[in-house]
């Protein structure tokens, strides 16, 4: 089953050129995803009841034009697939001309919230969601590769405004704090996001760089060194 809703681009989406931002954009994204759980009967309620969370594990993100200010936009979402533990789930972004704005792979796992650790999926759970055939688009991959040479940034403290219902830091946080370190005038064609375990409120973040011709990588760890998330950025 394809879910949509349509959304208009507001100023609070858009960056200085008027056009919706990277991190706005997955906002949009994350929430159609939520809309589709609700849809499907397995919203927070149902899930909370059970101590499950889903909890998405990487974004594969291709930006093929912008989206104005303005414009009204249809956001959809569909699982293609389902394995063992993850379930495999595309995104689009379409404007009012029917052109796609934007293309998303994205790898989810259902998370046990009392042990904080993935179980496998429930056919009860999988069977609720009517499969659409995968977007044309690359293989998904869900590692980003990090360079060997990464460049240690300021430390900061994780804000209450970045954690969601789940006490953990939301997933679009995570973009917009990598997105502070991104050179000004990259021209952003592809997000690739590996998160690897959740930061709460007050952690310490450490953030690591590392700049190539159209590529660059941010990675956000704990003081000991343990990545958050891993993020890579290309032209």
């Amino acid at each position: 089953m394809i879910y949509r809703y349509g959304r208009r681009i507001a100023m609070s989406f858009v960056d200085e050129n008027w056009k919706l931002n990277p991190a706005s954009a997955l906002d949009l994204l994350q929430n159609c995803a939520m809309f589709h759980t609700v849809s499907a009967g397995s919203g927070p309620s149902e899930l909370k009841a059970e101590n499950l969370a889903w909890v998405i594990n990487s974004w594969n993100v291709y930006f093929d034009q912008p989206c104005d200010f303005m414009e009204t936009v249809q956001v959809s979402t569909w699982a293609h697939d389902f394995d063992r533990i993850f379930a495999h789930r595309n995104f689009s972004i379409e404007n009012s001309r029917g052109e796609t704005c934007l293309r998303a792979d994205s790898l989810w796992i259902l998370m046990q919230m009392n042990k904080q650790m993935p179980i496998r999926l429930k056919e009860a759970m999988v069977s609720r969601y009517e499969t659409s055939p995968r977007l044309e688009m690359p293989p998904m991959d869900r590692r980003v590769k990090l360079p060997g040479a990464l460049e240690e940034k300021p430390r900061f403290v994780v804000p209450l405004y970045a954690v969601d219902a789940n006490h953990h830091v939301n997933n679009v946080w995570y973009i917009r704090f990598a997105l502070e370190y991104l050179p000004q005038g990259f021209q952003l064609k592809r997000l690739k996001v590996e998160y690897t375990h959740s930061a709460r409120y007050r952690n310490v973040m450490v953030p690591h760089i590392h700049e190539e011709p159209g590529k660059f990588w941010v990675t956000l760890t704990d003081e000991a060194g343990k990545s958050y998330v891993n993020i890579e950025f290309s032209e």
